[in-house]
């Protein structure tokens, strides 16, 4: 064969090419270091001790090599393009995952993407981690850098026949494409060692399976590895049960439905369910708030020790449904019909053939999660939501909140309907934040509290073990604050007169609960005095619930109770025929209480002498005993079981 030919038949490879998929699987461990890090992930098991990649690094790698392959496979301008894309993504990620983190508590999840434009609306520049900002991308800058600088100075090169060109590159991308399954598919993700139901329950073969503590899956599985399973989670998640499996859920259907019961206590009264926006204790004193300061101390049941730490439709959807579909969307099941079963709260009420109206009221928009497509879809009669009322000064725009006070004003007829029974549920919003704002429509509340300051502040510090802020900053986010609570307290106050005005005030209940803490601006662990990193101290989460009806002996109750437990609490008040197969919680009034735990998908699992992520490394109380401990993962496992069934209930349309 002549010279020219064979020349023909060679290709030069560079160096700098070979080398480029180490470089990007260098830089790619680096920005996964730098993001665990940042977030403070502590190492199982040593809670002392800082854990810089994930358990299972394993899944990370094998992407990362694959990526590499990749790399490697294309022409030199492309390769670069690939290699800028997913180190941009994972220093991306990085950055919204510390925000979120430094806000929340939470990291970046698909379901996020379906607030849009409103979730764009809620943000504001002063939420981003700036510092996180300027580390990532100046990593970023330095990777490009040193790429351009390795492109430009390596100039060896290495002459090869086509042929053996093309196989090397299908040999590497081969390799890490085997690489890659074998990290995510192979026996990488252990079980726990014993069969109980508890240890399985607590697996990380469990968590891998369903991704319910995000926080807890991503410290073990590593960025790649936890969005690309969340992700086919999403697209396809192979558990349809067989048919045995099948009639055994339709059996414990059947055995969970409770029969009417005319003689409870509240039996035929009517209900409002108020859950008030990112509502703190620290809300309610004597001074600025004396109506729900009443009811929790004179004339109402104040549940102390309540805890709640969810998104705010979560919180809704859990006092509703009484559990909360955690694999599958909410929207989707309502478009597909499934929501609208016979034991949603609404549905409960009007089964009793007492003539109920059942309502929904939200004093801001319903762009938010989709409120009037998914609450008229489990049962609501109507959804009347700010756009639907004519008040002065009214504001659609975020953060530019109407006042409680104005939108009862224009709702409180249909909310109160004097000529029927009604079931009315009613989220509130003007506390939401941020507070380092001011809103004229609040002048009347600023002017109050400013005339009680004094005699606020003395008791502030002398009564309660608050801190009042140390800074004028904070001070006046706090005034804020304070001023929406007392807007709030006018609210419910306007509310019990309007039952007295209508002669039904002995046959209401208000049922008063907070959806979490009010994290804008770090207000609350500033005031209670706690750290933020310090997630497992469940006082961070401990927001009010409360109870009024004049059937009702008040009183001060100290039992350890959480969001899932106002749903069944309810259903007993008032005999409905409630389903306990679909319903998380317990009683409050009954001694399943003691069986209390709070599942958080923010935060992790809880009781008031245990908290865990994993239901296996726990961080517990002095005083708690061994018996407790084993309560306590019981009912953990427990729960999560049951969120297994009803996943499938829904998924296979037996809720009928």
């Amino acid at each position: 064969m002549p010279n020219s030919e064979v020349e023909k038949m060679k290709q030069a490879v560079k160096l700098s090419h070979i080398l480029k998929p180490v470089y990007y699987i260098i830089f790619a461990i680096i920005l996964e270091m730098i993001n665990f890090l940042w977030l403070g992930f502590k190492a199982t098991g040593n809670p002392e001790v800082l854990q810089v990649l994930p358990q299972y690094f394993i899944l990370d790698l094998a992407v990362f090599a694959l990526i590499g392959g990749i790399i490697f496979l294309c022409p030199r301008k492309t390769s670069n393009v690939i290699f800028y894309i997913f180190i941009g993504l994972q220093v991306l990620l990085n950055i919204v995952n510390a925000t979120l983190f430094k806000i929340f508590g939470d990291i970046f999840s698909f379901d996020m993407m379906k607030l849009g434009v409103e979730g764009a609306a809620a943000f504001k520049p002063q939420f981003v981690d700036f510092w996180s900002v300027l580390v990532n991308l100046v990593f970023l800058g330095g990777i490009i850098t040193t790429q351009v600088l390795l492109d430009r100075k390596i100039k060896k090169e290495f002459p090869l026949r086509k042929l053996n060109l093309t196989g090397l590159k299908i040999v590497t991308v081969g390799f890490a494409a085997l690489f890659c399954l074998s990290g995510f598919w192979g026996q990488t993700i252990s079980y726990a060692d014993s069969d109980s139901k508890t240890c399985v329950y607590a697996s990380d073969q469990y968590l891998w399976d369903n991704m319910h503590l995000k926080l807890e899956s991503y410290k073990k599985f590593g960025t790649y590895g936890f969005y690309l399973k969340s992700l086919s989670n999403l697209i396809y998640k192979d558990d349809e049960p067989n048919q045995r499996d099948k009639d055994q859920l339709r059996k414990d259907l059947q055995n969970g439905k409770q029969d009417v019961d005319e003689t409870a206590a509240l039996y035929g009264d009517n209900l409002i369910v108020i859950m008030l926006e990112s509502f703190e204790w620290f809300a309610i004193d004597p001074y600025n708030t004396p109506t729900l300061w009443d009811i929790r101390t004179n004339s109402g049941i104040s549940m102390e020790n309540f805890y709640a730490k969810n998104k705010t439709n979560v919180s809704e959807d859990i006092a509703i449904l009484g559990h909360m579909p955690k694999d599958l969307a909410m929207d989707d099941l309502a478009g597909a019909n499934l929501l609208n079963t016979p034991y949603t709260l609404p549905n409960l009420f009007k089964s009793l053939d007492l003539g109920y109206k059942t309502n929904y009221f939200h004093s801001y928009t319903k762009k938010f999660y989709n409120r009037d497509l998914i609450n008229n879809a489990m049962g609501f009669d109507n959804i009347y939501v700010l756009d639907d009322v004519e008040i002065e000064n009214k504001s659609t725009r975020f953060n530019n909140w109407n006042l409680e006070t104005d939108y009862l004003d224009a709702v409180i007829d249909t909310l109160i309907p004097k000529d029927s029974k009604f079931m009315s549920f009613y989220t509130t919003v003007i506390t939401h934040g941020t507070y380092n704002t001011t809103n004229e429509r609040f002048q009347e509340y600023y002017d109050i509290y400013d005339e009680n300051l004094e005699e606020f502040k003395k008791w502030f510090d002398e009564e309660t073990n608050y801190i009042y802020p140390e800074t004028k900053m904070l001070e006046k986010c706090f005034r804020q604050y304070k001023c929406a609570a007392m807007d709030t307290d006018r609210m419910v106050a306007n509310i019990i007169q309007n039952l007295k005005d209508k002669n039904i005030h002995d046959k209401t209940s208000i049922v008063l609960y907070s959806d979490h803490n009010c994290y804008y601006e770090d207000l609350y662990f500033n005031i209670k005095g706690t750290k933020k990193e310090d997630y497992f101290n469940i006082y961070n989460y401990n927001v009010p619930m409360m109870i009024y009806n004049p059937k009702l002996t008040p009183e001060v109750n100290t039992t350890f109770v959480n969001t899932y437990d106002i749903f069944p609490t309810i259903c007993e008040l008032y005999g409905l025929p409630y389903n306990k197969e679909l319903t998380q919680g317990h009683d409050i009034f009954s001694s399943d209480i003691e069986n209390s735990v709070m599942v958080s998908y923010l935060t992790g699992i809880f009781n008031d002498k245990f908290y865990s992520l994993n239901l296996v490394d726990m961080h517990t109380s002095k005083e708690a005993t061994t018996e407790e401990l084993e309560v306590f993962t019981s009912n953990g496992a427990n729960f999560y079981e049951k969120q297994r069934r009803i996943e499938l209930m829904y998924k296979y349309k037996l809720i009928r």
